[in-house]
């Protein structure tokens, strides 16, 4: 499944009455006719900073951001992190692990497929932090 859709009919293959059918970039503005499903940026532009497919921060911790929304970030306290202080490492691990697992089986099947791996990718590095932090 592409991430890039139409903005006239929606879909990554054009629909039969789509008048941009065969055309990549629109009659007039010269700028693409495909658009991020998710945050709605055209194709070759950056997509926004909430979107599930822009570029990873290299430098960003797994608490600096969230795939597929903002709805933990915007929390006073994140759920993780309530967690966190509440279970013991083991079982904080554990849940994290759990989440890996759960993101890349479900891949492609419930959504979005690179969503899942990307959620599986997010919760990885967060058991990683945690495991360095251990040693």
């Amino acid at each position: 499944m592409s991430i890039y859709v139409c903005i006239y009919c929606g879909e990554d293959q054009h629909k039969p009455d789509c008048p941009f059918i065969g055309k990549v970039f629109g009659p007039s503005t010269g700028k693409s006719v495909y658009g991020c499903r998710s945050c709605g940026m055209r194709k070759g532009e950056p997509h926004k900073d909430t979107c599930p497919f822009a570029e990873q921060k290299s430098n960003a911790s797994p608490n600096d951001y969230q795939v597929g929304g903002d709805h933990y970030k915007e929390l006073s306290v994140q759920p993780w992190k309530a967690m966190e202080s509440w279970m013991s490492e083991d079982e904080f691990a554990g849940f994290l692990r759990g989440n890996v697992i759960k993101y890349l089986s479900r891949a492609g099947k419930k959504g979005d497929e690179l969503q899942d791996l990307k959620k599986a990718l997010h919760y990885l590095e967060k058991l990683v932090s945690v495991k360095e932090r251990q040693k």
